[in-house]
């Protein structure tokens, strides 16, 4: 800073009176700087470390236990949804997220990101809930959003979207 003050000092010694507007100008021109280039950064970081899909359990379940496997890697083995009463949305949920050439997948239980082996047009979800197994074929042209309900019956339903769902 003080080469900064050098520059805008004048002969006498003494400062300039627009010394501070320079300072000013300076300053802002060099926080617009930052703001840019951390807008960039985080633009690039999105990229490559994406949430591709997001697995929300909502409705219709009461305590009930599930298995979640995809692509025949097991997410939970014995896992209790209840939906809230409220709401209707358990608390549970699953993500499936792309970094570089590699997916991951963290869970509400682990929220540790491990590493999986999937092909993005290629990911099978596969449910063993109320002694049925259920199979869901992701599509993404539908979206990153797949909610999974109990239909009251012992059935789940599969509900795929591009728009975050809204519980009310």
């Amino acid at each position: 800073m003080s080469r900064l003050r050098f520059l805008v000092t004048n002969s006498s010694g003494g400062s300039n009176p627009s010394s501070s507007g320079a300072v000013k100008v300076i300053s802002g021109f060099v926080f617009l700087l930052l703001v840019v280039f951390s807008c960039n950064a985080q633009k690039k970081y999105m990229e490559h470390n994406q949430v591709t899909y997001k697995i929300i359990f909502g409705d219709g379940f009461n305590n009930d236990t599930i298995k979640l496997s995809i692509n025949g890697m097991i997410v939970f083995q014995k896992y209790n949804l209840l939906s809230d009463k409220s709401d209707g949305v358990t608390n549970s949920w699953v993500n499936i997220s792309k970094e570089k050439e590699h997916f991951f997948i963290s869970t509400s239980q682990n929220k540790n990101l491990k590493q999986i082996g999937l092909i993005f047009d290629e990911i099978k979800l596969n449910f063993s809930y109320k002694g049925k197994t259920t199979d869901f074929q992701v599509n993404k042209k539908n979206g990153m959003y797949i909610v999974v309900s109990d239909d009251r019956k012992g059935n789940l339903t599969f509900i795929q979207s591009k728009d975050r769902p809204v519980f009310d």
